[in-house]
């Protein structure tokens, strides 16, 4: 199938690995799930190199989804793109990716997500993820946040009876300041960690 101008999957329904290959941005716009009706079958997804972002509902309610691996060639993940995959755990984002969308990773279980060089998360990038304890943002200067929102019902967010204590966001030691004290990120000035 296409996800984009020159974008294709192709499903091994065997083991369960989905393959996107070709080359430029998957579709930004759509509005309807491109892979709903293999949903239930998707438990990896490779990405290949040359794909540069990952779109629109890409992979919403891939509810067994475990593992996906992204390339550095990837600079946007879109709108829900990962929204309610509760089969995800942890992703690794390379630090070609630069811009979280709108409720990229909505409900999601993700414990543990690290962005090395993201320049801006959207409105409920993680909303409802219940479990995240660790946030990860590394790049060299201050990620943008468009607001307070991206962390509601998250340990980020708040105290988490599911884990049992506060998420924590790590950010460069130099930075850890400029984080407090930065627009949208002041509310969650005590969840900081310089490393």
């Amino acid at each position: 199938g296409k996800l984009g101008a020159d974008v294709y999957w192709s499903l091994d329904v065997a083991t369960g690995e989905l393959t996107i290959s070709g080359s430029g941005d998957m579709d930004k716009d759509v509005y309807v799930a491109p892979l709903y009706l293999v949903k239930d079958l998707i438990k990896k997804a490779s990405i290949e190199n040359g794909i540069t972002s990952i779109g629109m509902f890409v992979f919403l309610e891939c509810y067994n989804l475990t593992e996906v691996s992204i390339p550095e060639s990837v600079t946007y993940i879109g709108v829900s793109a990962f929204s309610e995959c509760s089969g995800l755990t942890k992703i690794n984002i390379p630090e070609s990716v630069t811009v979280i969308g709108n409720g990229a990773f909505y409900s999601c279980n993700i414990i543990t997500a690290s962005f090395p060089a993201a320049t801006f998360i959207d409105t409920q990038a993680f909303y409802r993820c219940y479990n995240l304890k660790s946030l990860y943002l590394m790049g060299s200067s201050i990620c943008k946040l468009s607001n307070s929102g991206a962390f509601t019902s998250t340990p980020i967010g708040g105290y988490s009876a599911s884990t049992g204590t506060y998420g924590s966001i790590y950010v460069p030691a130099s930075l850890l300041t400029s984080y407090q004290t930065a627009t949208n990120w002041t509310y969650f000035s005590s969840r900081f960690v310089g490393i």
